[in-house]
């Protein structure tokens, strides 16, 4: 076994739950599960494929199963399968700090099927607190929402941290530790650590790396194991690739003015407005810009979907799937419920400035859940939409020329 020491510091908090929801402390699975994730989009950007691991392991045309077959995917080499143990490990210890959400939201209210807008303010800790649990149980009351968050911790250092990796199995001709820590700067860039990352949850960044090097040595090594594992059932034309991937970075002033209710303080040097601005976000495209019509960049296709339906002559609804696509759907069945492909950072501290980052996927083809249409977007139309409209009617007092922008999952 060999050990390399990489050095890491959170910006905001990681969040490590368990099938319920619920973060109590720092569980390196739930870290693995996300660098899996993303190390699978990595390979398809290069060229590669990988097997469905979240089918039935039973099931060997779908996901690796080094005991019957030794052909595995390239991902399976690296983070193992049923027969075959991970390549590494990772280890990481940190204090666990509680969380604290603003309760509401007090710009853009949501609105009826009259187009009408709601009178009340929109929940946010409630809507939180709501769906972690064994069971789905709709909060509307802010001291009941307090009392169940107050269950969660989550980890989180301002202080320089090390991570050890630790090379557990070789493979012949690969360098192992050069695709670890390839794939650990790109999550630092493009995403993050844990789980609810698209919430604010789990940024982080390299310390004294060689950035350039990493980028390097790591593209290659991948290149070569994607050659060296040829997996060729392709079951992924719908999963994620890393060249569909961009990072929107800005630097916002101090005293910026978001409008959170009062009660909302900060203690720590993050604030924890990922989801508020990300729900504001939704709520922004989903009415005003259906208010200014034709503004949103999807053709005819995507309005159409709601033709027919009881709810065709509400304005707002010709916006819906493009919003449950890049925000998430909401109220829905357990089997229809998807997460969104964009997200937003918590307010973090860098150099001493306050910044926030903006981040996800844009497909070329997207298969939408509800009724299994194939649904195309323009990678440059969505990517310069969402990035102006974030930048102009979300971060108002942003400091556009201290925007750092990442595109097409390049480092």
């Amino acid at each position: 076994m060999r050990k390399i020491n990489m050095r890491i510091r959170t910006q905001t908090p990681i969040w490590t739950g368990s099938s319920k929801g619920y973060s109590t402390s720092l569980k390196m699975s739930g870290v693995m599960g996300g660098l899996r994730h993303t190390f699978e989009a990595l390979i398809r950007k290069f060229g590669g494929h990988t097997c469905n691991i979240t089918n039935n392991i039973t099931n060997s045309t779908n996901s690796c199963i080094y005991e019957k077959e030794s052909s595995i995917c390239p991902a399976c080499a690296i983070f193992g399968t049923t027969g075959i143990s991970r390549a590494f490990k990772l280890n990481l210890d940190l204090p666990t700090v509680s969380v604290n959400l603003p309760e509401t939201d007090n710009m853009i209210p949501n609105r009826n099927h009259k187009n009408e807008e709601y009178k009340f303010l929109c929940g946010l800790d409630s809507w939180i607190a709501s769906i972690i649990g064994t069971t789905e149980q709709i909060i509307k009351d802010h001291d009941q929402a307090r009392r169940k968050l107050l269950n969660i911790k989550v980890a989180f250092s301002s202080e320089v941290a090390n991570m050890p990796v630790i090379i557990t199995r070789n493979i012949h001709e690969i360098n192992i530790e050069k695709i670890i820590k390839y794939l650990l700067l790109f999550q630092s860039k493009y995403s993050g650590l844990g789980a609810k990352v698209r919430q604010g949850w789990g940024m982080f960044e390299l310390i004294d790396v060689d950035k350039n090097q990493i980028k390097l040595d790591g593209e290659s090594e991948l290149i070569k194991l994607i050659a060296k594992y040829q997996y060729n059932e392709v079951h992924d034309t719908y999963f994620p690739n890393a060249k569909d991937m961009f990072a929107f970075e800005w630097q916002v002033n101090e005293d910026q003015r978001f409008n959170w209710d009062k009660k909302y303080t900060r203690r720590h040097p993050y604030k924890e407005l990922g989801f508020a601005l990300n729900f504001r976000f939704r709520r922004f495209i989903k009415f005003y810009k259906v208010d200014e019509r034709g503004d949103l960049p999807i053709d005819q296709q995507w309005k159409n979907i709601i033709h027919g339906s009881p709810w065709d002559g509400v304005p707002w609804k010709k916006s819906i799937a493009f919003v449950r696509v890049m925000f998430g759907k909401d109220n829905a069945g357990k089997n229809d419920k998807h997460a969104g492909l964009v997200g937003t950072s918590h307010l973090y501290q860098k150099d001493g400035n306050w910044f926030v980052k903006f981040f996800g996927r844009i497909p070329e083809s997207y298969k939408y859940r509800s009724t299994g249409q194939k649904l195309t977007l323009d990678y440059n139309e969505v990517t310069d939409f969402l990035r102006n409209n974030m930048e102009e009617n979300i971060l108002n007092g942003v400091i556009p020329e201290t925007r750092n922008e990442l595109t097409g999952g390049n480092l």
